[in-house]
């Protein structure tokens, strides 16, 4: 195994031995310091995301995934604090029994070392290294090159708080971003407990081809908003224009407008500027298509391809799928759905009664954005798309004479 992963995997898997002696007390006021030192080194993220964003293009399609604000580090505080207060099972005993003279247990335990691979995500590597020193495992972390300098703030920033409070620092490490260092991780059988890849479906259909690491995949979602003939036109543009644009790479930004044919005249027009302003690319139907070029010249605006409804919104993209009657939207969202949030935007009783039996996701919204609750900041169970402390737990019997 090459030196660029055997030396960050050896020391992690020291640092593993060494969180087994620490208390999940101890590791909730970590994290508690964490959070704080994240909002207090507020303008120190920025300026590293700013070196990020000046490599690249103005045009570039991963400018927003990659990009930050105030209140979005004020958010990843949040998401951090958040993890402090989840469930906790590590140490739980599950079964116990008598056999052979034996009390047997099944209690559940850390997994041991962990690998992130994942795309341009700053927002995901704190949230991840978080869950990860909550369930008592190590973590080694890559992320993509775009976003390098936000990446390295970042984890600095982690192994210092780590070292404050006398918690290993090689318990959470960034890797390096070429591909023969995820390569070697990923080919790490015997050291590596689990390989965690999140980010578009080449990425971790590449990283399920080249592991026999157990893999925990977050895939792209695909998030809908149905806009039905009794949905009131002032609260649609608001939901529109107020909400879904504010950050695509956040894994619930809208991907798909579902609208019937008797609102698109009157509501896609009025949507236009808000497209314009956020450099919104519009993959359109061939209904909705005429409607907005009739508008006048917009660069953004292409006819639609049937794999257009199956994209992700990492970057600024919209697809419009215009439709006869409620049935046949709901339709389309059964097809298209990831089943991680949805939304109808309807004065109707009946129809938000009929889009609750008929969809199902995570969570459903009524006259409200697809993100209007965070992806990472959601109660209790989960963080981030499926990614739970229990996911990071595995179990073990012990046997006492």
């Amino acid at each position: 195994m090459s030196n660029i992963i055997s030396t960050p995997l050896a020391t992690a898997k020291n640092a593993f031995s060494a969180l087994k002696k620490r208390t999940d007390e101890q590791t909730q006021d970590l994290l508690k310091h964490l959070a704080i030192a994240i909002e207090r080194n507020s303008d120190l993220i920025l300026a590293e995301n700013q070196k990020d964003l000046a490599i690249l293009s103005e045009n570039s399609q991963i400018r927003d995934h990659i990009s930050l604000s105030e209140q979005q580090i004020t958010q990843l505080a949040q998401s951090v604090r958040t993890i402090t207060t989840l469930n906790h099972s590590k140490g739980k005993v599950l079964v116990q029994h008598q056999q052979n003279g034996l009390l047997l247990e099944k209690i559940e335990v850390p997994l041991g070392v962990i690998g992130l691979v994942c795309e341009d995500m700053p927002n995901l590597l704190p949230v991840f290294a978080a869950l990860c020193l909550r369930s008592g495992n190590a973590c080694l972390l890559q992320g993509g090159a775009n976003a390098l300098h936000t990446h390295c703030c970042l984890v600095e920033l982690i192994q210092n708080i780590l070292q404050q409070h006398h918690f290993p620092k090689a318990a959470v490490q960034l890797l390096s971003t070429d591909k023969a260092t995820m390569l070697n991780m990923l080919r790490a059988n015997h050291l590596m407990a689990k390989v965690v890849a999140c980010g578009s479906n080449a990425l971790i259909d590449f990283v399920r081809t080249q592991t026999t690491i157990p893999l925990l995949a977050i895939a792209p979602t695909v998030c809908h908003i149905l806009i039905t003939q009794y949905a009131d036109l002032k609260k649609t543009i608001n939901v529109l224009t107020q909400h879904p644009l504010s950050q695509f790479s956040l894994c619930s930004a809208l991907n798909t407008l579902v609208i019937e044919a008797s609102m698109a005249e009157k509501c896609l027009p009025s949507l236009l500027p808000s497209f314009e302003e956020k450099n919104i690319e519009i993959f359109a139907d061939e209904r909705a298509f005429p409607i907005l070029d009739a508008c006048g010249e917009y660069h953004h605006l292409y006819k639609s391809d049937p794999e257009d409804f199956e994209d992700t919104a990492f970057f600024p993209k919209y697809a419009i799928k215009t439709v006869d009657s409620l049935a046949e939207g709901l339709a389309h969202i059964q097809r298209y759905s990831t089943k991680h949030a949805e939304a109808i935007i309807t004065e109707s009783q009946s129809e938000w009664e009929h889009f609750m039996e008929a969809i199902t996701a995570t969570t459903i919204y009524k006259n409200a954005s697809v993100h209007t609750i965070n992806s990472y900041n959601t109660p209790k169970t989960t963080t981030y798309d499926g990614l739970t402390i229990k996911k990071l737990l595995t179990t073990q019997w012990i046997g006492i004479g």
